[in-house]
């Protein structure tokens, strides 16, 4: 899951077909992708048939998706002791829960009791938490900022707030108290 910064026939078209190339690398080729009304423009441009469904109407497993989204994203949020989030804070907000959803199997609704959606899309293994997973969404903490070297008494790190992973290695995105947004420091 990735924030898009408009609703453009531009943004999805490209926001689209960089998911289908991304289940298209790992093998999988998508028929049919089930949509409200504001897909139907991209019938055509994008390497896959668009279902609409009519005005009003919803379909149901990606509502109840967008739903429980919702309820992890608005959990997340209310255990922290800010008011006010960033446009940084906020979309780390929604992307920490799908990331953490995607990277255990689900047995019971899943494709696969014992491989988790992330490993079937993504060919990324299992979640390792001792790196992965070292700081909680919304920590305050104190990060590196590469800068050049010098011999001064400036500080080294940088009041921040943790986002989310940014690889497999331990990094992470923050989120510097000074600037509001996203960046990826130590």
């Amino acid at each position: 899951m990735e924030p898009i910064p408009d609703e453009t026939l531009g943004t999805l078209t490209k926001s689209v077909t960089k998911i289908l190339n991304l289940y298209q690398s790992r093998g999988l080729v998508p028929t049919v992708i089930n949509a409200d009304n504001q897909f139907s423009p991209l019938q055509g441009l994008v390497d896959c048939h668009i279902e609409c469904v009519a005005k009003n109407e919803h379909v149901g497993e990606v509502e109840r998706s967008i739903r429980t989204q919702e309820e992890h994203t608005r959990t997340l949020v209310q255990q922290t002791p800010y008011t006010m989030f960033p446009r940084a804070m906020a979309d780390s907000a929604a992307i920490f829960p799908s990331m953490i959803r995607n990277a255990f199997p689900n047995p019971n609704n899943g494709i696969t009791k014992d491989i988790s959606p992330r490993t079937i899309v993504t060919g990324q293994g299992d979640l390792d938490a001792d790196k992965e997973l070292k700081l909680m969404w919304g920590s305050y903490c104190k990060a590196h900022e590469h800068s050049i070297v010098t011999n001064d008494e400036r500080p080294r790190t940088i009041p921040a707030i943790s986002l989310h992973p940014s690889n497999r290695n331990g990094g992470y995105f923050f989120m510097p108290r000074r600037t509001s947004k996203s960046t990826s420091l130590d």
